[in-house]
């Protein structure tokens, strides 16, 4: 049975990777057909060529930036409040009455629009028309913009067939988009739950509470008949964020390896942060079995994406860096300072709880290294 469920399951994966790519190749025939016919018909020059090829790139971009706005403006229409808005790196966000722009980079992702959501009622929050916005916003400037048509036919056609791709890759069901999200959301009334779990937590610690302040019914466990998704995933996350903040680190090694053990069902973002909280917690805590622990710490520092994931700067980042320099390089100085830099991280992180939560574990990782220089100064007094 178990066999038949992963061959299901491969079966799945192979098809979520190729829809994209047909959507993708489709998209781009359509393009590359309609810009040649154009080139050929409309007599355009060598670089009038070049500048509409670059334009894709404009295109990109703008319906990136469009997307995200789509899901604002639809999102505010349903009850929503802002809370930031990210291209990229670039995340704009809202503290205090007042806007700031810090870096964010989240695996998986490119652009990230993400608002307070209005308090549930009956068991429901508007969340449809915000998830879809981006969707929509895509579709209706493509349409709009075949107004500029007599104008320069390859460029609309560009910016209209982008703005299709973006649609039908965001829209139609796939991995962790806005379509699969929709379609989990409203499968049962458990999983709208979770999504505003998911929703109402991040903008609560955003604006600076931590996981002990969040509702105690955010952590509660629902019924496990319903298939699991990464709206489940993601309030496992929160336990275990609420289990690291009380730096209760038996019950915490205890969950970061049940999660290990599914850690190929998460999605990139959360496959990520697994591997961070796991690569730090055999670094620093984890006391048992030493040889095993070593033998599962190489397998995390050479992989890539976690590697080059760790380069951007973020307060979780610096503490996990601080705790493979003090766990890994046995370079406590170097450790001490990277704690230190992570301390001044508060003006520039996006999420407040989360630096709230960071300090106290960089303070406790702090804590440990000084009294490990403590001890080993009175052994060399007592050998002097």
């Amino acid at each position: 049975m178990k066999t038949n469920k992963t061959n299901k399951t491969n079966k799945t994966n192979r098809l979520e990777t190729l829809i994209p790519l047909l959507l993708v190749m489709f998209i781009g025939g359509i393009l590359g057909t309609g810009i040649g016919y154009f080139s050929v018909k409309e007599e355009i020059s060598t670089p009038a060529m070049l500048f509409s090829y670059a334009f894709l790139a404009v295109a990109f971009v703008l319906h990136l930036m469009i997307h995200e706005a789509g899901h604002l403006i639809f999102g505010k229409m349903t009850g929503h409040q802002f809370l930031s808005y990210r291209i990229f790196s670039f995340n704009l966000i809202k503290r205090d009455n007042q806007f700031k722009l810090v870096r964010l980079k989240v695996p998986g992702t490119m652009g990230q629009c993400l608002l307070i959501p209005p308090v549930m009622k009956e068991n429901h929050f508007p969340y449809k028309l915000y998830i879809l916005g981006g969707v929509i916003a895509n579709i209706l400037t493509s349409l709009l913009s075949f107004a500029f048509y007599p104008m320069n036919k390859i460029l609309v056609l560009e910016f209209v067939l982008v703005g299709f791709l973006f649609a039908l890759l965001n829209g139609f069901p796939n991995g962790f988009n806005d379509g699969s999200t929709l379609k989990i959301a409203k499968s049962s009334l458990q999983k709208e739950r979770l999504l505003y779990i998911q929703l109402a937590s991040n903008a609560a610690m955003s604006l600076g509470s931590t996981f002990s302040e969040l509702p105690k019914e955010y952590f509660e466990s629902f019924e496990a008949n319903e298939k699991r998704t990464y709206f489940e995933d993601y309030q496992d996350f929160l336990r275990l964020g609420l289990l690291l903040e009380k730096q209760e680190m038996e019950e915490a090694d205890e969950f970061i390896e049940i999660l290990w053990e599914r850690r190929e069902s998460f999605i990139v973002p959360y496959q990520i942060e697994l591997k961070k909280e796991m690569l730090y917690h055999l670094l620093v805590n984890k006391k048992k079995d030493p040889q095993k622990v070593d033998s599962r710490i190489q397998p995390l520092m050479e992989d890539r994406g976690l590697v080059k994931y760790l380069q951007t700067k973020t307060v979780s980042n610096l503490r996990v860096l601080a705790g493979i320099q003090f766990g890994y390089e046995k370079n406590d100085e170097k450790s001490l300072n990277t704690i230190k830099e992570g301390l001044k991280m508060k003006e520039k992180s996006g999420n407040l709880g989360e630096f709230y939560v960071e300090e106290k574990l960089l303070l406790s990782l702090e804590e440990k290294i000084k009294l490990k220089q403590a001890r080993q100064e009175q052994k060399k007094k007592k050998s002097n």
